[in-house]
């Protein structure tokens, strides 16, 4: 009987690896209603009825931005556009039974958080692109590089978190505040050095390690750190519900790099795809789809160890929104 259990394993394991391979074709041939697909209708439905809250929470989150630039008088502005950076965070808090008011806020401070984020990125791998998401007033467009810096537009991020927890809001303790204030610093903090060590030529195991686990999943491990700003949660083994959130934002880097896949293999960014090309040749698909089948694993483990009660299908299905829900943006 042992080795039927072992072999029904097997084959599950090997269900998901031929689905995530159909998948990564897909993604390659940019077809989004095809992933839609294999994620399943019931469940692609549930991602989408989230949408316009976290709109909503983006758009509470570039007005702070907004309000702290008209303070400071800054001679720019990030242009105003719409991202569902908030999505994942929902999912996860509906998941463990946050309701919207509870965790509106906590998502402003996290969707403002991950967009300093990938202007960080920006500015490590493309600083022309990190300098067009801005407006610029009564400046030539030569001297760009000297009005939009990515340090001030950080200062401007934290003013804006702490304006949105302290002035607007009200809600939260001076001890939840400073707490989420520091942790908000020192993440970013990991985020500059991280991004220095992406380079040209990693192996694939030095990919995953830096790219898909310390930046990618540093920041959405962020989101457990602002849902218990107003106290929502209660787990005592958090640092197990924290890694889960960890290998979800690597989970997310596996997609974006088969977004990015042409780019960074035209610029020589670091992508994990572009690397196990470089070490296996043909069979550099089939290596992605079997780690990002353990990558899952280990998520969902994760999560098991917290004492959580989850949503595999939904949270499975997070980091392939992007390819079938880019026209809500």
């Amino acid at each position: 009987m042992g080795s039927n259990k072992f072999l029904g394993r097997d084959n599950k394991h090997n269900c998901c690896i031929e689905k995530y391979k159909k998948c990564i074709a897909l993604a390659m041939e940019k077809n989004g209603a095809g992933i839609e697909a294999c994620i399943g209708v019931q469940t692609s439905d549930r991602l989408r009825s989230f949408a316009p809250e976290a709109l909503g929470i983006w758009i509470g989150a570039t007005r702070a931005i907004l309000g702290v630039e008209e303070l400071t008088k800054v001679p720019f502005r990030y242009k105003k556009d719409k991202k569902l950076y908030a999505l994942d965070g929902i999912v996860v808090a509906d998941t463990l039974g946050i309701n919207e008011k509870q965790r509106f806020a906590a998502l402003q401070v996290f969707s403002i958080y991950y967009l300093s984020v990938h202007l960080f990125d920006d500015i490590v791998e493309d600083s022309g692109k990190f300098h067009s998401k801005f407006k610029y007033s009564n400046v030539p467009p030569l001297n760009t590089e000297l009005n939009a810096s990515g340090m001030s537009f950080i200062l401007h991020a934290a003013l804006a978190v702490s304006n949105l927890l302290t002035t607007d809001l009200k809600l939260f303790s001076r001890k939840s505040v400073n707490k989420i204030m520091q942790a908000f610093i020192e993440s970013l903090a990991k985020q500059t050095r991280y991004f220095t060590l992406e380079k040209d030529n990693l192996t694939p195991e030095e990919v995953l390690e830096i790219k898909q686990r310390k930046v990618s999943g540093e920041a959405t491990s962020f989101l457990f750190d602002v849902l218990q700003l107003g106290n929502c949660l209660e787990i005592r083994q958090g640092i197990y519900a924290k890694n889960a959130l960890r290998y979800l934002g690597s989970l997310t880097q596996f997609t974006d790099d088969l977004r990015d896949y042409e780019k960074d293999k035209e610029t020589g960014n670091a992508n994990i795809l572009v690397s196990m090309e470089q070490k296996y040749a043909n069979y550099a698909r089939d290596k992605f789809a079997a780690l990002y089948v353990d990558e899952e694993r280990r998520m969902l483990m994760a999560f098991r160890k917290a004492g959580l009660s989850i949503d595999k299908d939904l949270l499975k299905a997070i980091p392939w929104h992007p390819f079938f829900m880019k026209n809500i943006t």
